[in-house]
């Protein structure tokens, strides 16, 4: 009877095995993820995706975390990361050039440093205050990194049959449950 019950068992779950298998995880491993899971307090959580195991991510953060999808209110993929040397550089140097035609104005009226033209004082004082200000805004770009986000879309049910580490047959079954259609 026993033997009967196990092969019952085993050919009502086996379509969830075939669906399971079919289904590619929508993240590879390895990949940088941001994480919203309230019950585990994370919001926007930035971490490495180590495995996507049925209904549970394995993080890596500073440490290796299991996470439950049914604790996933929002999960997103980077798409890629930049920096901003040359936006940098412009913002930098254009404060460079205004700054510098403003010092160079002023030198003229003054007579400071020999400079008696005015175009050439505003002109001299924005080419080194220019070049200037792009090298610190360049050096403050490539500090400074853009990265873009990607929703991925959590499915309202999901379910997974696998073997456990102890080798035993095992279901997960995991509902979100939406207030009113909305998971923010």
């Amino acid at each position: 009877m026993r033997a009967l019950n196990s092969v019952l068992s085993v050919s009502v779950l086996l379509p969830f095995t075939s669906l399971s298998a079919q289904e590619q995880p929508p993240i590879e491993p390895g990949s940088r993820v941001r994480v919203s899971a309230p019950d585990l307090a994370m919001h926007r959580q930035v971490a490495t995706l180590e495995a996507w195991r049925g209904d549970t991510l394995v993080l890596a953060r500073p440490w290796t975390m299991d996470c439950p999808l049914a604790s996933v209110t929002r999960l997103e993929v980077s798409q890629y990361r930049k920096s901003n040397c040359g936006k940098g550089a412009l913002i930098g140097g254009g404060i460079g050039v205004a700054v510098g035609a403003l010092i160079g104005a002023m030198w003229t009226e003054e007579g400071d440093l020999g400079c008696t033209d005015r175009a050439a004082c505003v002109g001299l004082g924005a080419a080194a205050l220019g070049v200037t200000g792009g090298l610190i805004g360049l050096g403050i770009g490539a500090l400074s990194k853009t990265e873009r986000w990607e929703e991925v879309p959590l499915d309202q049910l999901r379910a997974s049959l696998a073997p456990p580490h102890d080798r035993r047959l095992g279901i997960g079954l995991s509902v979100a449950f939406c207030p009113l259609g909305y998971c923010g």
